[in-house]
């Protein structure tokens, strides 16, 4: 690759991080117009484009570069990824499974290829992607969501999926939707009294932040069987508001 095209690739690139695909995609183009066999503007180009949501765009400009060279990480999701958003799940599923051979994944791709398993309806192997996430990052309280996900998917018992959720709400207890799904999965498993102490830590302010109301109806039932008056007529309210709301 010549310096010139060295540079519009990484300008290129500096484009999209910014967020400026158009123009990043208007400079590839005309230095795509010169050096057509070109696999880093390629490589750019798909990127930008499965930025944009150009599945198509970006699935020619991957297949072409693939053919030239070996793709890198981030075009291989890409290629992944567009496979998945036009409908050759098969294909989708075989560019995800080979990027997970690589043994340098970072906590972000591994996150894409996880919401890439999802969208073939493939929970197994999400799972296991958030294994390995978390084997990448031992902290990485999204991984633990996602793996609780994919196991309530999966059919597998709510006191597995309370435990895995456990550590999710223990690593960002700021999180709302983590210690709610905590609480529902306990509940579930027939552990009304680990429920109700997760659920009385929460204040009546954070109480409004409920996310539907089958939570919502679950946390009264808690509530009620707790006999705690307060949070039983605070979600109570809340779930006549929601309601009033939908007529």
């Amino acid at each position: 690759m010549s310096i010139y095209l060295k540079s519009i690739e990484s300008k290129a690139l500096e484009l999209i991080k910014a967020g400026k695909l158009d123009l990043a995609i208007g400079e590839l183009n005309e230095a795509i117009g010169l050096a057509p066999e070109d696999p880093g503007l390629r490589f750019a180009r798909s990127i930008a484009f499965h930025s944009k949501g150009k599945w198509q765009e970006a699935l020619s400009d991957a297949e072409k570069a693939m053919l030239i060279a070996p793709l890198p990480i981030g075009v291989q999701l890409v290629l992944g990824d567009c496979y998945a958003a036009t409908g050759k799940q098969s294909l989708a599923i075989m560019a995800y499974k080979h990027l997970l051979k690589s043994s340098k994944l970072s906590s972000e791709i591994l996150a894409d290829i996880y919401a890439g398993f999802r969208k073939c309806q493939r929970d197994d192997l999400a799972l296991s992607t958030c294994r390995r996430a978390i084997e990448v990052d031992e902290d990485n309280h999204a991984a633990y969501f996602g793996m609780a996900h994919c196991m309530s998917s999966l059919g597998y018992a709510p006191n597995y999926i309370a435990n895995i959720l456990r550590e999710a709400v223990d690593l960002a207890p700021e999180n709302m939707i983590y210690r709610y799904s905590f609480i529902t999965q306990a509940m579930r498993a027939g552990d009304n009294k680990t429920a109700y102490q997760e659920l009385k830590q929460l204040s009546m302010k954070e109480l409004k932040t409920i996310p539907c109301l089958d939570t919502a109806q679950r946390l009264l039932e808690l509530s009620i069987w707790a006999s705690d008056i307060p949070r039983s007529r605070a979600i109570g309210s809340y779930i006549k508001v929601q309601l009033s709301k939908q007529r």
